[in-house]
């Protein structure tokens, strides 16, 4: 019995079946409102059922990240003592809250995030000395 070896493989050309997505996705509506509000330094606010708030969040971060920005987002139900945190956002959703949320953003520069300096043996390829004899 010969014993299998991907090396010794030959590909042949393949058609392969066109992909069907499930569910279209258009362009982001935020993306225009925060490229502007990034140009003058502005901010933007929105009015939206609370229901759809974690989505809102989503698209306004995608297009930041499109748009090679940072966005910060601001979450205001009227209340003075509110505190919104992602379990308030997972409640709404979950609910299906129809309460008004004002979801305010503006595009600003984005942050550099501080990073560890490596050390040389963190450098240095895993099992791999700098000493070590090259063939």
């Amino acid at each position: 019995m010969a014993q299998f070896s991907f090396n010794d493989l030959t590909p042949e050309i393949a058609e392969l079946p066109a992909i069907k997505r499930e569910r279209a996705s258009g362009p982001n509506p935020f993306k225009d409102m925060l490229a502007a509000s990034f140009a003058d330094g502005k901010g933007r606010a929105v009015t939206i059922p609370a229901e759809h708030v974690a989505d809102a969040q989503r698209l306004i971060r995608r297009a930041a990240d499109s748009l090679n920005i940072g966005a910060r987002i601001i979450l205001d139900n009227g209340r003075k003592d509110f505190k919104c945190t992602p379990d308030v956002v997972k409640e709404w959703a979950e609910k299906k809250s129809q309460a008004k949320v004002k979801v305010m953003f503006e595009g600003k520069e984005r942050r550099a995030r501080k990073t560890k300096a490596k050390t040389e043996e963190q450098v240095e390829a895993p099992g791999v000395s700098a000493d070590a004899p090259t063939e």
